[in-house]
């Protein structure tokens, strides 16, 4: 039975302890828990190498040496391997590897079938249902396999032998089967250039084995399939592949084996712990762990790929339905006005014909959507279970790309400065990159291999992950990056290889290890209850002559021992206390199909998976009986728009340039939306010295340009507006009579009609504050100008409005107290503002209400910090409306229009529940989501700015004032 979340949240309403509801103040109770937690978990220990004796009943109950013997090895490789297994000491990294494929990765083929989304579609729908837009490129009622189980799920017997083989390669072909183990984990090792070419050599036939057996296991599609041949038959290719795959499994292995000693470990810590306490005549604490152990807060966080706030709003049926529904199905053209696109290409067609008939007629149905319609239900100003943590105006920041806000909504850091996530684009020159004792620079995009350095790129940086932050709180990470410490780990970058073929694959991992969790989270509250009963005969203190009640206490203290050890055990495999999940395909889809297609919105579309996914999700926690104490935070890292014409701006200005006699030299370091990946050499990368122009695009809606001041002192220096006007090819070296450019205007005239608008650097920019020029073409030519001192931003322009600011969006309902509130703000922050004097412009809470009106959420705000990271590019160009800059495919996003910015940004759960009178949360950034998960776990206040927190604290716009 599906358990409805709003009634879950009005049942917590009157049972949950008033601790729960309320986060605006340090609760004492959890900071005596925070101390509490400090005593009892040694983090610094699960680093460690775990003796092997204290592994045993885990590795015993792993069963390795059995499933071993199912996979087709060499008996070679099959007698390192179980060596390492028998060998004893400390526990060999090869364990948890071992275990991981075996537990996580192997077949499950019963198992996807009952869970999928694919056999739930089949169970709610019936093939008769005049359903527009049910059957499309995803979906078919008819398959040569209609049992839901596809291609079968996990990897098999033969793909799992080549990983093991892979492993014996790195780690154990060189070591005798009686050696010792080193402190250091193998994994972590550096190897020199002649042991890393050695084993390169020795991996790369096992590279080509699992590159070739993957494709015919997934049934890649033919281009995919010539782009692996291409690596299988080309030296340097295979050798980066090689490389990359080696780095990807030393993570993983590293990875598992900290969450193998974690477990081990905090086992061991908490039954210690809590022995101790028992020993001591009063009980010590241990009576208070418990009752706080069986009423501790729990926090899901999930980030979804592209999930749109207003898209989700109105398909749920909320109130502001009509209007965006209506309005999303007239831009469904490739004429709609002003788009113009002389030189371009049509994009690949649109299925919409669910939009079609939910516009024309409306659709109701309770099985569409139920958890967001549960969500959305009690919609009215007045309802005490008005969603009041869901933003009405959620926004992505700038440009909208995943690469870029995916850390910030798992994080909350910000992207420049301490803390940050060093990382502002899906594709950047790090000029900072020295190779041979030179300045060089490096190209980094994060399609392709390079996607195994964000890890370390962000780590450089400071940011620290909610994983980090809460190291003793109860952690699982659902293909979530940026997970090592998290205590348990679906592997994000698998999920990402194998899940667009195995669909839920994370999915049914997750939810079968959450079901699993949900039904120890009973036992040990049964388990704590009994204990806390005992209370007073535990720790009662008995005369000399008692002896038949000194007796009988021995024995309970003995029951209670056992219970303790049972407890510490089932700990580490309970509801965790922080779950974060991550869904790539709303966003991955959406490129191919479009965002409002049939493959995205209809019952049997992305949105709809999603949806059942997080029903499952919610309904494990509440058969684990802890829903009145969950806090969901839901966001998305950006929103995408519709593409019908397609256009390549290398082509249209530095091709149109080389023809009238400039002819620069033009690197580019990135591919076309919907090409395959790029690779990149992980100790040989290309240099950018040398180059004029360095180019690289985004997912259709931003394309940037690297420019240079010179190639010596200046070479790493961002060069502003100023030092782009008279430029000329460096090949021409310095002559006087060679043709000289103002790159910007050559830009803006040769794309005008394509262009939103650029934005370059006017000032110095950086996390204090700059000042950025944006141009655009509005009837006529329009220029704008923000400037930013901290908090504190000026807006003006000359010609026309091009962010917008004096336009209510017509993707809402307007209602009287929206044009006063906005022409009130706009008022201020636009008319009122003094360029001259700071003290008149408006700050950035102020500047991101406002243009919560219009249809350019968070613009000002999110352009004015567009350059606080030096590796933001020179000049970045986003697309109008329809237009796709390098690309294929019919979404785009990373640009600035409405639908791209739109992302869900939303809390809710019981802790939000019950009657408070506060208004819908009016608008917010998807990295204040994180904070408040942190913030409700530990009960402590953020600062934003401070201690590595970029965004704004939702504390009091969501549990009022202290």
């Amino acid at each position: 039975m599906r358990v409805s979340w709003i009634a879950l949240m009005a049942l917590a309403g009157v049972l949950a302890p008033a601790t729960s509801t309320s986060a605006q103040t340090l609760d004492p109770l959890v900071a005596k828990v925070e101390r509490m937690r400090a005593d009892i978990f040694d983090v610094a220990q699960w680093a460690l190498r775990v003796p092997y004796e204290l592994a045993l009943p885990l590795i015993a109950r792993a069963r390795l040496k059995s499933f071993l013997g199912e996979l087709p090895l060499e008996d070679e490789v099959r007698a390192r391997v179980a060596a390492r297994i028998d060998a004893r000491g400390f526990v060999d990294e090869l364990i948890p590897f071992l275990m991981a494929v075996k537990d996580m990765y192997s077949a499950r083929f019963g198992e996807a079938a009952a869970l999928s989304f694919d056999a739930h579609l089949r169970r709610t729908y019936r093939l008769d249902e005049p359903i527009p837009g049910m059957e499309h490129s995803m979906f078919h009622w008819q398959t040569e396999d209609s049992s839901g189980t596809g291609l079968g799920f996990g990897l098999d017997a033969a793909v799992a032998a080549e990983l093991v083989r892979f492993y014996d390669a790195l780690y154990l072909r060189e070591m005798a089967p009686e050696a010792g183990l080193e402190e250091r984990l193998g994994c972590e090792r550096r190897l020199n250039a002649a042991a890393r070419a050695l084993v390169v050599e020795r991996a790369a036939p096992i590279v080509q084995r699992l590159l070739g057996q993957l494709a015919v296991r997934l049934e890649l599609d033919p281009e995919i399939g010539d782009a692996i041949r291409a690596v299988v038959e080309d030296d340097r290719r295979l050798e980066t592949v090689t490389i990359s795959l080696i780095q990807f499994i030393d993570q993983i292995v590293c990875k598992h084996y900290r969450i193998f000693a974690t477990r081990v470990y905090r086992e061991e810590q908490l039954r210690s712990w809590m022995l101790r306490e028992l020993d001591r005549g009063d009980g010590g604490r241990l009576f208070e762990w418990l009752e706080h152990s069986n009423r501790r807060r729990h926090a899901v966080l999930i980030v979804v790929d592209g999930l749109q706030g207003h898209l989700v709003e109105a398909l749920a049926g909320g109130r502001e339905a009509a209007p965006f529904i209506a309005r999303i199905r007239d831009e469904q053209r490739p004429d709609a006005p002003g788009v113009r696109v002389p030189r371009g290409r049509p994009a690949p067609g649109q299925q919409t014909r669910f939009l079609e008939a939910l516009a024309d007629n409306g659709w109701s149905d309770p099985r569409y959507l139920p958890f967001f319609r549960d969500l959305y239900e009690h919609s009215g100003p007045d309802d005490p279970l008005t969603p009041v943590g869901v933003a009405r105006v959620g926004v992505s920041t700038t440009p909208t790309i995943s690469v870029r806000n995916l850390p910030i909504a798992w994080t909350g850091a910000p992207v420049a400065g301490p803390g940050s996530t060093g990382v502002p684009n899906f594709h950047f020159v790090d000029r900072t990159y020295v190779k041979n004792g030179e300045l060089v620079g490096r190209p980094y995009y994060f399609f392709g291999n390079d996607a195994l350095q964000l890890g370390r790129l962000t780590r450089e940086s400071g940011m620290r992950s909610l994983f980090d932050r809460l190291r003793t709180y109860s952690s699982m990470s659902c293909a979530a990056q940026y997970d090592d410490a998290a205590h348990y780990s679906i592997d994000a970058f698998l999920n990402l290889a194998l899940g667009e073929k195995l669909r839920d694959f994370a999915e049914v991992l997750c939810v079968s290890e959450l079901d699993s969790r949900a039904r120890n989270e009973v036992e040990l509250r049964k388990l704590r209850g009994a204990l806390l009963q005992r209370h007073n005969e535990l720790t009662r203190e008995l005369a000399w002559y008692q002896f038949y009640a000194q007796s009988g206490q021995r024995d309970l203290r003995s029951l209670a021992r056992r219970r303790i050890a049972r407890i510490a055990a089932l700990e580490q495999q309970t509801l965790p206390e922080l779950l974060v999940y991550y869904n790539p395909w709303p966003d991955h889809f959406a490129h191919f199909s479009g965002p409002f297609a049939d493959e995205i919105i209809a019952p049997s579309g992305e949105l709809a998976r999603l949806d059942y996914w997080l029903g499952r999700i919610r309904d494990a926690y509440g058969a684990g009986g802890v829903a009145d104490r969950v806090l969901v935070g839901l966001t998305g890292d950006h929103g995408l728009a519709p593409v019908f014409h397609l256009l390549n701006p290398e082509v249209e200005v530095f091709d149109a340039l080389r023809a009238e006699g400039v002819d620069f030299h033009v690197e580019k370091i990135s591919s076309d939306e919907g090409e395959g990946p790029k690779l990149n050499h992980p100790f040989d990368p290309p240099t950018m010295k040398g180059i004029d122009v360095v180019v690289a695009s985004t997912a259709g809606g931003n394309y940037m340009i690297d420019l240079f001041r010179d190639q010596g002192a200046g070479w790493a220096e961002q060069p502003l507006r100023a030092d782009l006007v008279a430029l000329s090819p460096l090949a021409r070296g310095g002559d006087p009579a060679a043709p000289h450019v103002d790159i910007v205007e050559e830009v803006y005239r040769r794309l005008r009609e394509t262009l939103d608008y650029l934005v370059v650097r006017e000032e110095p920019c950086g996390v204090e504050g700059g000042r950025v020029g944006l141009i655009g073409a509005r009837s006529g030519r329009a220029d704008a100008w923000i400037t930013r001192r901290d908090a504190r931003i000026h807006y003006h322009y000359v010609g026309a409005d091009l962010l917008e600011t004096d336009r209510l969006s017509p993707y809402r309902v307007v209602v009287p107290a929206d044009r006063i509130a906005h022409g009130a703000l706009r008022q201020r922050c636009v008319e009122d503002a003094r360029e001259e004097d700071p003290a008149t412009w408006c700050d950035e809470a102020a500047w991101r209400e406002l243009t919560s009106y219009t249809a350019r959420p968070d613009s000002v705000v999110q352009l004015a910090h567009l350059y606080d990271h030096p590796r933001a590019g020179t000049i970045n160009l986003f697309p109008r409306a329809g237009v796709g800059y390098n690309s294929r495919v019919p979404g785009r996003h990373a640009g600035e229009l409405f639908h791209e910015k739109d992302a869900f940004v939303g809390l809710f759960g019981a802790p939000l529940a019950g009657p408070r009178g506060q208004p819908r949360l009016r608008t917010a950034v998807n990295g204040s989501v994180p904070i408040a998960i942190y913030e409700y776990l530990t009960a402590a206040a953020v600062t934003p700015g401070a201690d590595g927190w970029g965004y704004p604290s939702l504390r009091s716009a969501l549990f009022g004032p202290p």
